[in-house]
């Protein structure tokens, strides 16, 4: 028993000596480091100003921090993993033309040290506005942000409890489907769309012939042996119409002539029975 309450003693003292050790730390002044002010500055959520831009844009040059620099809201990712940014090249020259003022050297040409920084600060944002303009180094600034942000959701997951990251799990899951779906129901329309185009084209294309056509151009190879074939017919229908007509006319004429053969005819046995007429009746 002897020993426990020693115990108790010994470690009730170590306790409040190191409750006087802290207070004594924390109640004397930080030394700050180069890496201290650096680490603030890259936390820095206040728009730059003219005190600290020059510092602000240098340091993010060094850090490949492009979208800081310009002083742009980060990229985030979507549920699929993919970039998403709602900015444009538009966001990106007005950021660059406001920054521009604050660390033009032209500011500080009383300064020459100053002036120094200022022209390197001034190089710095002219090539990450070249950067971001660029489509195919923007592609790569926008792939290295979203990693950036993938890999902030799964430090969010990591420090959340059971229930809140089954809950964040969900909601991923669920976004991806709404995503696959809408980009499904997109393909679908382009492709409508796509095809609609290729029909109207189509279209067009043979109104146009058709125009040529009537204005005696040559048409197609296909289009002018189908046209031969369809004059040809017609000729050929025509040719047969007339054929039959012909020989309906000559078949009228036949049964005329045969008719008046047989009125002919009759008319001499008529007459074989008769006496001869008379002078008078001749005459007259």
């Amino acid at each position: 028993m002897a020993d426990r309450a020693f115990d108790r003693l010994f470690n009730e003292a170590q306790a409040k000596e190191r409750a006087v050790e802290e207070a004594y730390l924390a109640a004397q002044p930080k030394v700050r480091t180069a890496a201290d002010d650096e680490e603030d500055l890259r936390h820095e959520a206040a728009p730059m100003t003219a005190a600290d831009a020059i510092k602000r844009t240098l340091l993010a040059w060094k850090d490949k921090d492009y979208f800081r620099l310009l002083q742009l809201k980060r990229p985030e990712a979507d549920a699929l993993g993919r970039p998403t940014w709602a900015g444009t090249p538009a966001d990106i020259s007005r950021a660059y033309r406001r920054l521009s003022v604050l660390v033009h050297p032209d500011k500080f040409s009383g300064d020459e040290a100053k002036q120094k920084d200022a022209r390197e600060a001034f190089e710095a944002l002219n090539e990450a506005h070249r950067m971001m303009r660029d489509p195919g180094l923007y592609e790569q600034i926008l792939a290295k942000e979203a990693d950036a942000a993938r890999q902030r959701r799964q430090q969010r997951e990591a420090e959340a409890t059971l229930e809140e990251r089954l809950v964040l799990n969900a909601q991923h899951k669920e976004a991806m489907e709404a995503l696959k779906k809408a980009e499904g129901e997109q393909f679908q329309k382009v492709l409508k769309r796509q095809l609609e185009e290729r029909l109207q084209a189509a279209e067009r294309k043979k109104k146009r012939m058709a125009r040529e056509d009537a204005d005696g151009n040559p048409a197609s190879d296909d289009e002018a042996n189908d046209a031969v074939a369809a004059a040809v017919k017609e000729a050929a229908a025509k040719e047969a119409a007339a054929a039959a007509a012909r020989r309906e006319a000559e078949e009228e004429s036949e049964e005329a002539a045969a008719a008046a053969r047989r009125k002919a005819n009759a008319a001499k046995r008529r007459n074989r029975g008769r006496p001869p007429p008379k002078p008078e009746e001749t005459a007259a």
